[in-house]
């Protein structure tokens, strides 16, 4: 050992004994070798002990560029609901405390599930007989441009409609849809259901969202007197688009005679084909539990609109003129026919 008699370089009183210092290639002893580990020199020459630094942090977790007053590095007033209140664990009501109000911060995430919304397609019983036949004269003139048909007498347009009518009525469905939803009769010309749920954080913004829409249109116009027509149709998958504190879902379905029908539509009528009826449910649920649900079908057939299982609204048929000659693979006219607002219990 190496003995001291004044302060020296490594700022050592007398009496201190230390390991004789390391000398490298160049001759030269560290300062940093030469110092006792744990201490420092002080301006007034005294010596003083080195503060230790706390580097404890939160296990599983970094500083995340946060500097306190204490300059620990830890969580900034955790949201005392932690993970449960949102992704985010230290951002109480929204990073909007003007607006909302969470004093304790334990208002709560939640789950909010809608109710299911439903249309269901029937033909409503009518006599073919009963009908203006100059609307349906200036229908297919608006389709096809043949001014032929505003004949004189009976014409052959005539005696096609009569048939086509007569058709059409004779597969009309012999009761209408009950209170209670019922979907597993032939009868119907086609269905639409969707329902909606979303998770929202405990500052009313949505974090998920999910939509449990179906349809079904394969049945088509079903029975016709003792035989049962086929039918074809389609159902698209629900587009749900989420505007911060709810979501917005739009599901679609159409549907029309099958191959037997359109043979006979394409003989009576060439050239027209045969349209689809359709239906459509726009869904929107909030997180404050509000919902608002749009039903809108063609004006023929019949449509029937229910949630959760319940009728609530039917619309019953008209505008067979437009819808019989609307065009081929086309979407008959129609409107929205319902709406209904309310909240989630």
């Amino acid at each position: 050992p190496v003995r001291r008699s004044s302060l020296g370089e490594g700022g050592l009183a007398p009496g201190v004994f230390l390991p004789a210092p390391r000398s490298f290639s160049g001759g030269e002893t560290s300062p940093h070798r030469t110092r006792v580990w744990g201490f420092r020199q002080s301006p007034s020459g005294r010596l003083s002990r080195r503060r230790r630094r706390d580097r404890a942090i939160a296990t599983g977790s970094a500083r995340c560029a946060y500097k306190t007053a204490s300059g620990r590095g830890k969580w900034p007033s955790r949201d005392p609901l932690e993970e449960t209140g949102g992704v985010n664990a230290y951002s109480l009501v929204g990073n909007s405390p003007v607006l909302k109000l969470d004093v304790l911060g334990l208002a709560e995430a939640q789950t909010v599930v809608g109710p299911t919304a439903t249309i269901f397609a029937w033909i409503r019983p009518f006599n073919p007989l009963r009908r203006n036949l100059r609307e349906f004269e200036k229908a297919y003139y608006g389709l096809t441009g043949d001014e032929s048909v505003f004949g004189d007498g009976e014409s052959a347009f005539e005696g096609s409609l009569n048939s086509a009518l007569g058709m059409l009525a004779g597969s009309a469905n012999t009761s209408e849809p009950g209170v209670n939803l019922d979907l597993s009769t032939k009868h119907t010309r086609g269905w639409l259901s969707l329902q909606e749920s979303i998770h929202c954080n405990c500052a009313g913004r949505v974090e998920s969202f999910k939509d449990d829409g179906n349809g079904s249109s394969s049945v088509g116009w079903t029975p016709m007197g003792p035989l049962f027509m086929d039918g074809e149709g389609e159902a698209d998958i629900p587009v749900c688009t989420s505007f911060g504190t709810g979501v917005h879902c739009t599901a679609f379905e159409r549907s029309r005679i099958g191959g037997h029908g359109q043979v006979g539509m394409a003989a009576m009528f060439p050239g027209v084909g045969v349209p689809y009826r359709w239906s459509r449910i726009d869904y929107v649920l909030r997180c404050d539990k509000t919902y608002e649900i749009h039903y809108s079908a063609s004006f023929f057939p019949s449509h029937a609109a229910y949630l959760d299982g319940i009728l609530v609204r039917t619309r019953i048929q008209s505008g067979l003129p437009g819808f019989l000659f609307s065009g081929d693979k086309r979407d008959a006219p129609g409107s929205q026919f319902h709406v209904l607002r309310g909240k989630v219990k």
